[in-house]
């Protein structure tokens, strides 16, 4: 829950909606309302009366903001998605990619039907701001993303007028509407970049890894708007209300956030989700992009008043394991770090967008769009790799967002080339997105459970979604061999399955689960996804003992993790007496070679070694052979670095340039 909001608030919002009002009534700025201003201020003002009268409850409720998980995002280029009218095509050319292709307003709501029937609810769209009326180059703004008027539909799209409808439409349906807003730049030419003071330095950004170069600096020659300086901020204040009154949307997606202050989001959103409350959009949504590969810096953000920011760190972990074949270790120390987030369930997911190659090119297909006559084993292969990943991505904890044309799938590495005109034919992936939307919203675990890792190997992922009244144990097995997943009667009674609880078929597969006097036990087969869904639970405890550190006595859990090496080169070459494990942490030498572990006892004629770690830790190790403590005379073992998240006592079997065999005791 939010903190109430005082009389002090409330008294300041009021200064502050008509200090809006006044700068936007200036010749320099786009009104926001012009013939009757004066009359829409004292509205405002007194819609700001009103907020002081309930400024002793709380504003944001928690369980509003959790209905959006709920909901899932479908990501759509409204210029690339459907024409509706011929009216507008100004500056078309559908032979480059550069220039504008004719969609708008008018065709998304024709084609609403059709995303209503993949089973998503909520559309985003590119931004509907006034654009550049020339082209940069050779190119077009018909993403959105280089404005010129804030406070203006751009034409080619269509007027208010047709946004209104759009939303009004979707509204009737249920469905929801996101309008993506940039505050952080304009384009090259517009009339408000004569005011020098609105913007920071013409000075391009040189280092991607220095903040303030990102906050005060120009991105590709774009003008940079100084948010700091009091006018810009009413002014963007502005454009938001505005945007939010006239098209009546529900949540805005705001672009390039890493690019403006932390200070300035948390005074601005503050503002609009006032405002948009103020209109009684009580579940007003505010979704930020920042794009970054890191948990620990999208948190900062994520403490700045957006409800979600677009989990990157999770979509390169997914792009590694699904259209890379890595670990599922990958994936696994994403999620061990939410903990770091208010809320991880309310991040936006996501396995590509504008802003990156589309999945079916990073899984290797990279040729124009899936379909047709193009049945090569590279192909299918890539398209087999979507469908791990959109399974995951519908599975995992958070706010599922599929990019438009992915139900083709279309392709594309760079930017253009995946921002291909929508077709609405030759669908490969549809009927799967259809599914797993229908498998989500039919289990509520699944859209608002909490998340457990049970289970994590380098080809297999288990984890858990606990809800109130149901649980789901979702299994990756990517190995080829069938799998015995067992979960024991104490990991049950976490999740708050008893054996009264119902249990359900595979939903996804062929898999097989089965009570038994020690548990659950399922026998999935190789190369395979499976869900089982218990209902009919007990208690469900808020956090799984999985993520907690320590017992009720305040003991810290520990199991004990056994490393058998079995299986050595066969030319002889190498002793036993001198091999070692060498990997993080102080118990594996911290991969320094002279404090690399040497063998603690043999399991028959193998070298064993014993290590007991607290419950949960991530140990990430290799097997070197080291005749002396010469870093030059070491031989590291092939392949990638081992991975192990013990949870239970293990015995991991091991062979040189293998993969591990896990035995959970």
């Amino acid at each position: 829950m939010q903190r109430a909001h005082s009389a002090k608030d409330g008294l300041f919002f009021c200064i502050f909606t008509l200090g809006i009002m006044i700068q936007t009534a200036e010749k320099d700025f786009k009104p926001m309302i012009s013939s009757s201003f004066p009359k829409q201020c004292l509205l405002l003002f007194f819609i700001s009366i009103v907020m002081i009268l309930i400024s002793h409850s709380d504003i944001v409720l928690a369980g509003q903001k959790d209905s959006w998980k709920n909901e899932n995002i479908y990501f759509l280029i409204t210029d690339r998605f459907s024409n509706g009218s011929a009216e507008n095509d100004f500056d078309v050319d559908i032979s480059s990619m550069k220039f504008y292709h004719g969609g708008d307003f008018q065709g998304l709501r024709k084609r609403l039907d059709y995303i209503e029937g993949l089973g998503m609810k909520t559309v985003w769209i590119t931004p509907p701001m006034d654009n550049r009326n020339v082209d940069f180059y050779g190119g077009w703004g018909y993403h959105g993303y280089w404005i010129r008027d804030f406070f203006q539909c751009d034409e080619h799209l269509g007027t208010m007028s047709d946004l209104r409808l759009l939303s009004s439409e979707m509204h009737s349906r249920g469905m929801k509407l996101i309008l993506d807003m940039v505050v952080n730049h304009m384009e090259w030419d517009a009339p408000l970049v004569a005011r020098s003071e609105f913007f920071h330095s013409s000075v391009d950004i040189q280092d991607w890894n220095d903040q303030f170069q990102l906050e005060n600096r120009q991105m590709g020659g774009l003008p940079d708007l100084n948010q700091e300086n009091r006018e810009v901020m009413n002014y963007l204040i502005g454009m938001a209300c505005h945007w939010i009154r006239e098209s009546d949307c529900d949540g805005i997606r705001f672009d390039t956030v890493r690019h403006v202050p932390i200070s300035f989001w948390k005074r601005y959103l503050g503002v609009v989700r006032r405002y948009a409350q103020s209109l009684g959009k009580k579940n007003f949504f505010l979704l930020g992009e920042v794009l970054s590969g890191s948990p620990e810096y999208l948190a900062e953000y994520d403490r700045s008043g957006f409800d979600s920011l677009f989990d990157y760190p999770l979509y390169y972990a997914m792009n590694r394991v699904f259209a890379g074949g890595g670990s599922f270790f990958n994936i696994s120390r994403v999620l061990d770090r939410d903990h770091l987030y208010r809320d991880a369930g309310m991040l936006t997911t996501f396995i590509d967008n504008h802003d990156v190659p589309r999945f079916i090119s990073a899984a290797g297909h990279d040729e124009g769009r899936m379909g047709g006559s193009d049945e090569s084993a590279d192909n299918q292969l890539s398209l087999e790799s979507m469908k791990w990943a959109l399974t995951f991505l519908f599975l995992v904890r958070g706010i599922p967002s599929i990019y438009y044309g992915t139900e083709l799938p279309i392709s594309g590495v760079s930017d253009e080339d995946g921002r291909k005109d929508m077709q609405f034919h030759g669908f490969r992936l549809k009927d799967l997105i259809k599914k797993m939307n229908e498998l989500r919203l039919s289990f509520p675990c699944l859209r608002t459970g909490i998340q457990c890792e049970l289970l994590v190997e380098d080809d297999l992922y288990v984890f858990s979604r606990s809800g109130s009244d149901s649980c789901a144990v979702v299994i990756f097995n990517r190995n080829s061999r069938t799998r015995s997943i067992e979960l024991t009667t104490a990991h049950l009674s976490e999740m708050g399955i008893t054996g009264k609880s119902i249990l359900s078929a595979d939903l996804l597969g062929k898999a097989k689960g089965v009570f038994s006097d020690s548990g659950f036990i399922a026998r999935v087969p190789g190369n395979s996804r499976s869900v089982f869904v218990f209902s009919g639970l007990s208690s469900v405890k808020t956090v799984n003992e999985h993520f907690e550190k320590a017992d009720s006595s305040g003991k810290l859990k520990e199991v004990m993790v056994s490393i058998v090496l079995r299986g050595l080169p066969a030319d002889g070459r190498i002793n036993v007496s001198d091999i070692r494990i060498i990997g993080g942490g102080d118990i594996m030498g911290n991969w320094m070679i002279d404090h690399a572990v040497a063998a603690n006892g043999t399991y028959g004629e193998y070298p064993i070694w014993r290590f007991r770690v607290e419950r949960g830790t991530l140990m990430e190790y290799k097997f070197i052979v080291t005749p002396s403590c010469d870093e030059k005379s070491v031989e590291w073992e092939s392949g990638e670095n081992r991975f192990l998240k013990p949870f239970a006592d293990n015995l991991i079997m091991c062979g040189w340039g293998e993969n591990d065999i896990v035995i959970e005791k």
